[in-house]
């Protein structure tokens, strides 16, 4: 996915999803995460290498088992922003709750990723972890 393309996806989502609340999470498998919206959607992330995706889906999803910080950090924040990450293909949903900060979806092929971040932007969790030298995406980095 191109950093023109998540641009576009960040404003349309932002006009959508300001000052809205992120429902129960929905984690029907490893790769993907879901926040139930009012209104009857869903707003969806996928990660997996060949199926990067993120939007609003106007079904519900299957609800899966979240792990417990998704629930207790990322249920209940209020949408404050989406934007793009500017020159990469990521997208981030700055959020005002209890300790989230924001949720980030990265859409950089076979190191796409999901985090979810805490105060300067400290991990609290991340859909995968990474073996590279730089960034793994562990909890506290």
């Amino acid at each position: 996915m191109t950093p023109t393309l998540v641009q576009a996806l960040a404003e349309a989502l932002d006009g959508r999803l300001r000052g809205s609340y992120l429902g129960r999470v929905c984690r029907p498998d490893a790769w993907t995460l879901g926040f139930e919206m009012n209104g009857g959607f869903t707003l969806g992330f996928c990660w997996e290498p060949t199926s990067i995706a993120a939007g609003l889906c106007t079904w519900r999803w299957p609800r899966g088992a979240p792990e417990e910080i998704l629930s207790r950090h990322g249920q209940g924040a209020r949408v404050e922003r989406v934007r793009a990450v500017p020159g990469e293909p990521s997208l981030r949903v700055e959020v005002s709750g209890e300790t989230a900060r924001a949720f980030i979806w990265e859409a950089i092929g076979r190191s796409a990723n999901a985090f979810l971040l805490g105060e300067s932007d400290l991990i609290l969790w991340s859909g995968r972890l990474l073996k590279g030298p730089i960034r793994t995406g562990r909890t506290g980095e």
